[in-house]
């Protein structure tokens, strides 16, 4: 992880933060447009079956998509390591986050889709999805105190992390208090609230990291995220 040094100065918090955060969003977007290209195209593959609080829907460009997704989140993992060992951090982190997002489309997005024997992948934001959550945040727990991530693998799994966090706070622990408030009120009030929580860690790990620029772009990445489970709780609400 970055060490905390220095000071935050006007070039470093306009280029490597906020710049940060609006590509982004933009490499956000870009693939989710990308992803829309190929999920709703070809015929059904197998039945339409409810998974969570979704219907699946297994159509051969879905599946094309999931195993790309896979194979491009594997390479820019791999190449975000490889720009680390040698010291190209800005490179790391975007093949990192990049990477991450892949990795998401597949896991997170796709695969739940598709069954075989009625066998399903889990849906990743379902209350289904808890015990991984937990093993999830123990890897990151585990990595973080013995640094057994380099730069590039570990922005691999924080962007992973950061689809995930936004749809689990909303979707995923909604189950949890649904005898005591209805979704929308859930979703706008829990991801409001999470999304606050995030930017205000996001600003304090800025200017106790400020000194570096691996710092900065992480911060931006936390960032990133409070954006995230803040939108996505008002479009969900």
């Amino acid at each position: 992880m970055p060490e905390k040094r220095g000071r935050l100065t006007a070039r470093g918090f306009l280029i490597d933060y906020l710049l940060s955060i609006g590509i982004e969003l933009v490499i956000l977007f870009a693939l989710m447009g990308f992803c829309s290209l190929f999920i709703y195209r070809g015929a059904l593959i197998g039945a339409e079956e409810l998974v969570g609080s979704e219907m699946s829907s297994p159509t051969l460009g879905r599946l094309i998509y999931m195993i790309l997704s896979f194979v491009l989140a594997a390479g820019l993992c791999v190449a975000a390591s490889l720009c680390a060992k040698k010291g190209k951090d800005v490179f790391a982190f975007w093949a990192g986050f990049a990477s991450g997002i892949f990795l998401w489309q597949a896991a997170g997005e796709e695969a739940w889709h598709f069954a075989v024997g009625g066998i399903h992948f889990v849906q990743l934001e379902s209350i289904a999805a808890f015990p991984v959550v937990i093993l999830f945040a123990g890897l990151i727990i585990y990595g973080w105190r013995r640094r057994a991530f380099d730069w590039g693998v570990w922005i691999t799994l924080i962007s992973f992390a950061c689809n995930w966090i936004g749809h689990y706070v909303t979707v995923g622990l909604y189950p949890f208090v649904q005898d005591l408030t209805g979704s929308r009120a859930w979703n706008v009030g829990a991801g409001c609230a999470g999304g606050g929580i995030m930017f205000i860690l996001s600003i304090l790990y800025l200017l106790t990291h400020a000194g570096t620029r691996k710092g900065r772009m992480f911060a931006s990445v936390l960032t990133y995220i409070a954006i995230g489970i803040t939108a996505l709780s008002v479009i969900d609400g």
